[in-house]
């Protein structure tokens, strides 16, 4: 019955937001950002870095290239929210003067392995003296004391830190825009959304603006933004990389058991790589530097599952996943077709879960208390988002409203979802063991139009299980439409196999292409879905 309203309830968005999108769309000139000139731009962080510690390229020069690079696109695609660009360049020269007083390439190798590497990181995660917003105009200036963990661990592995990137209003939506930064735009077609929420990453990534990035993740909003922008993402298992220093945080601990920061790049290379840097020690217990026998695998894949939330996957990722899948047969691996059982109920469950934790920064919020906010208020802030009045954003509204209603559910159904969470547990532990990998959609189509996520959001349910489970999940490249635009399939394993998935994603990137740079011009795009 619960599937039968939120269904109603979808098509009612719809009737509203579809028209409106097609006149933001027809009042945008379709174009796409310009073609790539520099080839360092085309380069992984790993060969980059490789490059400087030999000095076959200046630290300066590699990160004026994306500086330049940046001036260029995001007037397009609107994915900055602050740049560093003056501290990068001083930062650049002294990494040209480390390398020319210790020549010793080994030596930055093992102690810095991303030495003049640049980052771009969202606006949620901390990067001292910078943008610490979370895309909130409330409160109006917020600014980066320390940098988070994760961001700070970057930085002594010798990443440069170029610039904070746009986010949703408190990361709470699958579109990234707000009030302050505004709109971010997909750089194969400014007409359509580059995801959320850590679309201003994925889209400065897929613009060839950026090259590695931190995102993060809780329902999708680090793999979402990478499937729709080309590029890869990787929700790692949970309580590996730090979340301190993330906007919004919650007091409840099973907070981090669902959130998780998340390692962005151009080239799969490079995943491992952020993942051990973010986390020096702890990411010891995935055995990264473990190489992965492909012929010891077990694939899996799911093309597709319908449910009554969910739409019908596009052709040619469904085609994507098949081909993924019987590439191993070239390893000896027979792939085996999947059914998740329960599956259609995942998404209920985590959002049930989360909805009855004590809640994280929001904006009905009277003090630093994130609990200090009743119904009052945030019925109040109802009647002024219907009426157009409201200083927030719809999904930021929805979110306050959801969580009081969340309040009202009975313990036994919260006691059923978490039964549903064990459940789901136990059958991947059966399904994939130790070496077993599940391939399967990120979501059932390319970027669509600005603001349709609004009617498309139960699709996320292809997302949600991994965080539901606290699982490893990466986002791999795997083509373009013939009508240009690019999109992903994801790669499950089990909690702390991180290995699996991203050894699976490196393969696939070698067998498929990877990231393609968006080629200028105006892509050919037509408007398939609504």
């Amino acid at each position: 019955f619960m599937k039968e309203i939120i269904r109603l309830f979808q098509f009612f968005i719809f009737i509203f937001v579809w028209p409106y999108s097609k006149i933001v769309s027809f009042r945008t000139k379709r174009r796409c950002v310009p073609p790539l000139t520099n080839p360092l731009l085309m380069r992984s962080g790993q060969e980059l870095a490789d490059m400087i510690r030999n000095q076959k390229v200046s630290c300066t020069e590699v990160v004026l290239a994306f500086i330049t690079r940046m001036q260029i696109v995001n007037p397009i695609i609107n994915g900055i929210v602050q740049d560093c660009f003056e501290d990068a360049i001083n930062q650049a020269k002294l990494v040209d003067d480390m390398v020319r007083n210790n020549p010793d390439p080994k030596y930055w190798e093992i102690n810095k392995p991303l030495l003049g590497v640049p980052l771009t990181v969202k606006e949620c995660l901390a990067v001292s003296g910078m943008s610490h917003n979370a895309g909130r105009i409330i409160p109006e200036q917020r600014v980066a004391k320390k940098d988070a963990e994760a961001v700070a661990n970057l930085r002594s592995a010798g990443a440069i830190p170029i610039a904070v990137t746009n986010t949703p209003e408190l990361c709470y939506f699958w579109e990234t825009y707000n009030r302050k930064t505004g709109l971010t735009k997909n750089p194969y077609d400014v007409q359509r959304t580059a995801g959320g929420s850590s679309g201003g990453e994925c889209a400065l990534l897929g613009a060839g603006a950026s090259v590695i990035g931190l995102g993060s993740d809780v329902v999708g909003s680090g793999r979402l933004p990478a499937h729709f922008c080309g590029v890869f993402g990787h929700k790692p298992s949970s309580h590996i990389i730090s979340n301190e220093g993330h906007m919004p945080v919650s007091s409840d601990e099973e907070w981090h058991d669902f959130l998780v920061v998340a390692p962005l790049s151009t080239h799969a290379v490079d995943l491992p790589i952020i993942l051990t840097a973010a986390a020096p020690q702890i990411s010891k217990v995935l055995n990264l530097d473990e190489p992965v026998d492909l012929t010891k695998i077990k694939v899996f894949y799911l093309e597709e599952q319908k449910t009554l939330l969910t739409s019908n996957i596009h052709s040619d990722i469904k085609e994507a996943v098949r081909k993924s899948a019987f590439h191993f047969k070239l390893y000896g691996v027979e792939p085996e077709k999947a059914y998740i059982n329960k599956f259609d109920n995942s998404l209920e469950a985590l959002c049930t879960i989360i909805m009855r934790m004590k809640a994280p920064n929001n904006i009905f919020q009277r003090s630093e208390d994130t609990q200090d906010f009743s119904f009052l208020d945030v019925f109040r802030e109802v009647i002024l988002d219907s009426l157009g009045c409201s200083k927030f954003h719809t999904y930021t509204v929805f979110y306050g409203f959801t969580k009081k209603m969340s309040e009202l559910l009975p313990k036994t159904y919260e006691k059923n979802m978490r039964g549903l969470k064990e459940e789901l547990t136990k059958y991947f532990e059966e399904l994939l063991g130790a070496n077993g990998v599940l391939i399967m959609p990120v979501f059932f189509d390319t970027a669509h139009k600005h603001y349709r996520m609004y009617y498309k959001f139960t699709n996320v349910i292809y997302m949600s299980i991994a965080n539901l489970l606290g699982i490893p999940a990466t986002v791999c490249p795997a083509g373009l439409t013939r009508t240009g635009m690019p999109f992903g399939i994801q790669i499950i394993a089990n909690r702390n196999q991180d290995r699996l998935t991203l050894a699976v994603a490196k393969e696939l990137e070698k067998a498929f292409g990877g990231w393609i740079p968006p080629q200028g011009g105006q892509p050919t795009n037509v408007d398939n879905l609504v």
